[in-house]
């Protein structure tokens, strides 16, 4: 008998991981303290590229088959985390704004990426009605992605170097 992950709970913990580091990441702006954002980034930064990318490449095409344009929001959304990703990286190692920008930049960074794991988590209970085997078949991709370690800014920019 073959093990499977549960995809539904994996996701949901991987959306709580993230949206807590975020939060973080946005306190580190706060305290004027960049150097403990890039690690809380750099903690996260495989877990965030493998979890867009399956997201991309497999689960939402999969609910957009089974669910229809109701999911369109959600990959338009991927384009707005791709660019927030990419300058909160650069936001992160720009010692020379003032304080004020620091949050203000790293907060209007961050902002987005808590959006789609809202969204998102909204979205996640349609995988109830998934067949076991469209549930197992999203694991077995959702465990190739984490094995990939895709780094978030290699999603971001949308490099091809990554394939599920």
């Amino acid at each position: 008998m073959i093990l499977t992950i549960d995809v539904l709970a994996e996701l949901e913990n991987e959306h709580k991981k993230i949206r807590n580091t975020m939060l973080d990441i946005g306190e580190s702006f706060e305290k004027g303290n960049l150097l403990s954002g890039m690690k809380l980034l750099g903690s996260i930064n495989g877990l965030v590229g493998a979890h867009m990318k399956f997201e991309d490449d497999i689960l939402y095409p999969m609910l957009r088959r089974s669910f229809g344009e109701s999911i369109d929001s959600l990959i338009d959304e991927h384009t707005e985390v791709r660019v927030a990703s990419t300058h909160l990286a650069e936001t992160l190692s720009n010692f020379h704004l003032s304080e004020m920008e620091q949050i203000v930049e790293g907060w209007w960074d961050i902002m987005p990426l808590l959006n789609h794991v809202d969204n998102c988590d909204t979205a996640l209970g349609k995988m109830k009605k998934l067949s076991k085997q469209e549930n197992y078949n999203l694991g077995e991709k959702l465990s190739e992605a984490r094995s990939l370690k895709i780094p978030m800014l290699a999603w971001a920019k949308e490099l091809d170097e990554y394939r599920l």
